[in-house]
Order: structure tokens, then C-alpha cells, then sequence
């Protein structure tokens, strides 16, 4: 069975042009655990230094498995917040592996 994920990331630059260079960073690192279904990158409101992008993923193997993958490969210090639901903030000991990136949110659903 398909499964989605969905990768929203939180990222401080200052142009889109740049923000689409960080979601193309993401891309090459997630491309063997999922494909892109759908991409947005658009100012966010809330903080105007920062951009936010957003991936709607298919899951190339099976959830459990590209699921965690993409948290490995993504970064270090993920908090779970259910069975396919975790979030990345900056703190102590943890690290984003696209510098740029200062929020990230991972939700899966399906199988």
C-alpha cells in the first residue's frame, strides 16, 4: 500500500530563490526513501524572515522503514509526537543537517 508523508520545514533566508535552493537540498537527501508528490515554498506569516516549505511525500518502501530513514538522514534530537509523528526544533545536541533549516515537522499516514 502508497504511503504519504508529509515534510514541512521552517527555513531562514532571504530570498525564494533561496528558499527553493534549501528545498532542493532536502530533495536530494530524502529522493531514496520517497518521491515528491507535491511542493510548496511561500513566505510565512507568522515570521518574516523565514520561509516555509512543504512536501507532500510517497513513501518508496514502506512507512515504518522511510519513515525513520528520513528522520535519520534529516537530523539529530527529533521529539515524537505519535507512531509517525515527529518534530524538529534547535537545542542542545541536536542538529538539522540543512543548516538553513530552523523548524521541521514529519508526519506519515497510510499502510
Amino acid at each position: 500500500m502508497n504511503t504519504i508523508l508529509f515534510l514541512r520545514l521552517f527555513t531562514e533566508v532571504d530570498t525564494e530563490a533561496s528558499a527553493l535552493e534549501v528545498a532542493k537540498r532536502i530533495i536530494a537527501l530524502i529522493i531514496k526513501f520517497a518521491k515528491v508528490e507535491n511542493q510548496s515554498v511561500q513566505k510565512y506569516w507568522k515570521i518574516p524572515e523565514y520561509y516555509e516549505i512543504f512536501f507532500k511525500l510517497s513513501s518508496l518502501h514502506n512507512l515504518p522503514e522511510d519513515y525513520q530513514s528520513i528522520l535519520e538522514i534529516l537530523g539529530t534530537g527529533w521529539e515524537q509526537a505519535s507512531d509517525y509523528e515527529s518534530i524538529w526544533n534547535p537545542g542542545d545536541g541536536k542538529k538539522f543537517f540543512v543548516e538553513e533549516v530552523k523548524w521541521a515537522h514529519l508526519e506519515g499516514e497510510g499502510e
